[in-house]
């Protein structure tokens, strides 16, 4: 890192130095253009006035060698002399087409600035017109940013070597302090992650702080998932361990083998279940999606409920409860199977912990562009207290009715993993008649599904 903060300091450092030089650059060609502009008017008034009194020829001369040249143009523009050698073919030319020589009057310099179709460069051209008609002209190139470069390259790449050995020096030695006082700062919050910092680095204490605390929760939901897993666990694993030890030494009646058989049957399966949906949610914990995953495809929801409500039709018998599906055709993206196991748990806790001859009634219905499932049942309801808890890994707002009708309390804690799975949200509320109203709203998320389509075509 402290080399990438180096670098970077370079970078700047020289990319600072081309913008200053490039503005300095442009500052002199604008000063010098318009110095030299004023200058040529000025020596194009002087010139003028000298050979109107004397008359002589000669006074032209002046430019015969240097960055100003002369010209003497009669009356109609015709080129009647001409200072610079190179340009002695000129005479005899008209020029009178020209904005300098059009516009040239007595007592009044004209100007026109333009790239010369002589020298091809550009070239600020001035002119005046005397008494008996003639014409003088004056003419100059205006190309100072390049004569600046020329003449100031040297200088340059010494000042750009000079500027690069003093940007990296300082690089390293800024880095290098800089990084020592950010190492010596999140040492700091390693050791106390709520210790005060500089304003700079509010931000990654704040960080910091957040993951601490998500740390600590994580740890202490472990924890506590551990505790739970082993008490789960140990409860029926005491029962069967009883059994087997008073049928083992001859403890238990002939008459009372077979209900310790059935007894040790049913925790057996109780401890398969539990040890199911620990594999569930873990699994959901370490595979977590967004919604649009691989394993996503194009569902009907509805279907899947009724399937759902179909293959629980017998454990709906056995507690004699009534299970009505209502449901319209809703297409989304999803899980099948996670889907499957949320629409499962949910209506099979509605039924597990309804009253005697109740009724659950299971919907799926299209609304807003979100597809929602809903579970009433008419059972012992949720007191409001506990409807935030109901979704904790196992928790029960009746342990006992909750053992005996043989729920592991890990059935809603999967269906909170597979909506969060789904970027679904779930609202738990009293049902029309006591009970309880679980509400699932999931967003369709069809658009990629059609996207795939299109390309495909």
């Amino acid at each position: 890192m402290g080399r990438k903060l180096g670098f970077q300091f370079v970078i700047v450092a020289l990319v600072a130095f081309l913008l200053t030089f490039g503005l300095l650059v442009n500052i002199f060609n604008s000063t010098m253009i318009f110095g030299a502009k004023k200058d040529l008017e000025r020596e194009t008034q002087m010139i003028s006035d000298l050979y109107e009194k004397s008359g002589d020829i000669s006074v032209l001369e002046v430019y015969t060698d240097g960055p100003i040249r002369a010209a003497l143009l009669d009356k109609d523009g015709i080129v009647l002399y001409e200072t610079d050698e190179e340009l002695q073919n000129e005479i005899g030319r008209d020029f009178g087409e020209y904005p300098e020589i059009a516009n040239a009057d007595i007592q009044t310099v004209s100007s026109a600035e333009r790239i010369s179709d002589i020298t091809g460069l550009k070239t600020y051209y001035c002119a005046m017109k005397l008494e008996n008609g003639q014409i003088v002209r004056l003419a100059t190139d205006i190309n100072p940013a390049a004569m600046i470069v020329r003449q100031s390259a040297l200088t340059m790449v010494i000042a750009f070597v000079i500027l690069l050995f003093v940007a990296m020096l300082s690089a390293y030695l800024i880095s290098k302090s800089t990084m020592k006082w950010f190492a010596s700062k999140l040492e700091l919050l390693e050791k106390d992650p709520y210790a005060q910092l500089p304003k700079e680095l509010e931000s990654v204490a704040e960080t910091v702080k957040e993951q601490h605390i998500k740390r600590k929760e994580n740890e202490k939901a472990r924890r506590e998932f551990t505790a739970n897993v082993s008490h789960e666990l140990k409860t029926p694993l005491t029962s069967i361990s009883g059994y087997a030890e008073m049928i083992e030494n001859g403890m238990a009646r002939e008459e009372d083998v077979k209900q310790f058989a059935k007894n040790i049957h049913e925790e057996a399966g109780r401890m398969i279940t539990l040890i199911g949906d620990i594999i569930k949610l873990t699994e959901l914990d370490e595979t977590r999606q967004d919604a649009g995953g691989e394993s996503f495809e194009l569902l009907d929801l509805s279907d899947l409920v009724k399937e759902v409500t179909a293959s629980l039709e017998i454990n709906a018998k056995q507690k004699n409860v009534t299970v009505r599906f209502d449901g319209e055709l809703c297409i989304m993206s999803g899980d099948r199977s996670q889907l499957y196991e949320l629409a499962y748990n949910l209506c099979d806790n509605a039924i597990r912990y309804n009253k005697e001859g109740g009724f659950v009634t299971v919907s799926v219905r299209r609304s807003d562009g979100k597809a929602i499932l809903k579970v009433v049942d008419t059972g012992i309801g949720i007191p409001e207290e506990y409807r935030e808890r109901i979704f904790e890994r196992f928790f029960r707002v009746d342990k006992s009715h909750s053992r005996k009708s043989g729920g592991t309390g890990l059935g809603l804690a999967i269906v909170k993993h597979i909506a969060l799975c789904h970027d679904a949200e779930i609202t738990v509320k009293d049902g029309i008649e006591r009970g309880t109203e679980i509400k699932v709203v999931f967003p369709v998320n069809t658009e990629r599904f059609k996207t795939e389509a299109k390309e495909e075509n």
